[in-house]
């Protein structure tokens, strides 16, 4: 389909999410018609030909990138800015690419979750009221690159220090400060597990999964964050539960299948 057909047909729909009532029918229709998902896939594979990865690993996952980043625009696109429906829509998906490709860096770099908690709880009390010298160096400490990624670290941490209404600076002794927190964020699986074998878990969660399987399930078990429904992921994401569920029980297949259990019964 020609850019010019591929702009009206998504201009057309866009007329008619404006004046539904019912609007996620329209997105429904949208994410269901053969010449769009086609355009996605073009898209995604464009973009994973330059991204120096298997596009077979990574094509799922960037591909429902572009159905959330498609489903967004739908929502946020401002007809006034007088730019064509066609070339936002383009850009929303790409920039959902690039964020996606910057969290699989971050990943690889990345030195362990709760390694990286106690990484940016050091810093906070060691430099107080000074976020960007904590971000500065939380970066450079752990390897991560981008400020997304900090931010997710700086929520969980918030999260834990809420739940047992601690101040930074309250806590005498940075040890306990620091166990205290990193507890607080981890759910009941974690707190079960010790150290090693919370690195066993986290290690076959990053090698065996997807980013995508690893992003949901790990939100579904409440792995270093709040247990979340399913219903509540795909709340959050734009998409129907069903799809979230897929890649949990996918997930859970390839846990099953590796030697996870095998490896966690050895410290029993």
């Amino acid at each position: 389909m020609r850019s010019s057909d591929l702009n009206n047909l998504l201009t057309n729909y866009y007329s008619k999410y404006i004046e539904s009532e019912n609007k996620d029918k329209i997105i429904n229709e949208v994410l269901e018609d053969v010449d769009i998902r086609a355009f996605l896939l073009l898209l995604t594979n464009k973009y994973l030909a330059n991204f120096n990865e298997n596009i077979k690993v990574y094509q799922q996952d960037f591909f429902q990138d572009a159905q959330i980043a498609l489903n967004n625009a739908f929502k946020e696109f401002n007809p006034t800015l007088n730019v064509p429906f066609y070339a936002y829509v383009t850009q929303s998906i790409t920039y959902a690419f690039q964020q996606q490709a910057d969290s699989l860096q971050d990943i690889k770099r990345s030195k362990g979750v709760t390694q990286n908690i106690k990484i940016l709880a050091r810093l906070i009390r060691e430099y107080p009221n000074q976020e960007e010298t904590v971000r500065t160096k939380f970066k450079e400490k752990t390897g991560i690159c981008h400020d997304s990624t900090v931010d997710w670290y700086y929520d969980m941490l918030n999260s834990g220090t809420n739940t047992l209404s601690l101040d930074y600076k309250e806590v005498e002794s940075e040890s306990s400060y620091i166990d205290t927190v990193v507890s607080s964020a981890l759910n009941p699986l974690e707190m079960l597990l010790d150290e090693s074998k919370r690195e066993i878990m986290e290690r076959h969660l990053k090698n065996d999964l997807s980013p995508k399987e690893y992003e949901y399930l790990t939100r579904y078990i409440g792995w270093h964050r709040k247990a979340e429904s399913l219903q509540e992921i795909a709340n959050s994401l734009g998409v129907t539960k069903q799809n979230i569920s897929y890649y949990v029980r996918q997930a859970e297949s390839k846990l099953k299948e590796s030697s996870l259990e095998e490896e966690l019964n050895k410290f029993r």
